[in-house]
């Protein structure tokens, strides 16, 4: 339900004494607290088994290292294929749009190919939210690399 059509402790109780239920209010919340842990959603995992080259996961994260007595923030690019479970990762000083290509650039050099899929979690440079549309400079970059690993594979077959 929306936020505002849900029932909340308070509500439940208000709800109760209105009927000339005498409860009191802890009472009712610690109801609504046991009832959430038995009943609450539980997270569910899919098992997947992914072919040999069909798709990597990219990830964009922060990790603050202490280098030489000096702590700094940098960002950490990361990419999984699931098939093999290898990894990648690139630590970058920045985390702009550029940087996240770089990192696609050098994962397709480490691995000598693209992916037929790739996986975001939800990346301001990959997806406008706002638009609700892949972002176009991004999706180009892709798409030449796309384009060149279908060349480079079909002068050797």
């Amino acid at each position: 339900m929306p936020q505002k059509q849900r029932l909340t402790a308070k509500r439940i109780w208000e709800l109760l004494v209105q009927d000339g239920h005498k409860i009191g209010y802890t009472t009712v919340k610690d109801e609504v607290v046991r009832w959430k842990r038995t009943n609450a959603p539980r997270e569910v995992f899919i098992l997947q088994e992914p072919r040999i080259g069909q798709r990597a996961e990219f990830d964009w994260g922060e990790v603050t290292l202490n280098i030489a007595g000096v702590w700094q923030k940098f960002y950490l690019a990361v990419f999984v294929l699931p098939f093999s479970l290898y990894r990648f990762a690139r630590l970058y000083n920045r985390s702009t749009r550029l940087e996240v290509i770089q990192a696609h650039i050098e994962f397709f050099r480490e691995i000598g190919s693209v992916p037929e899929a790739i996986f975001y979690d939800r990346m301001a440079a990959v997806y406008d939210s706002r638009k609700q549309q892949f972002n176009d400079k991004f999706l180009g970059i892709l798409y030449a690399f796309r384009f060149s690993a279908l060349c480079l594979q079909s002068s050797f077959t």
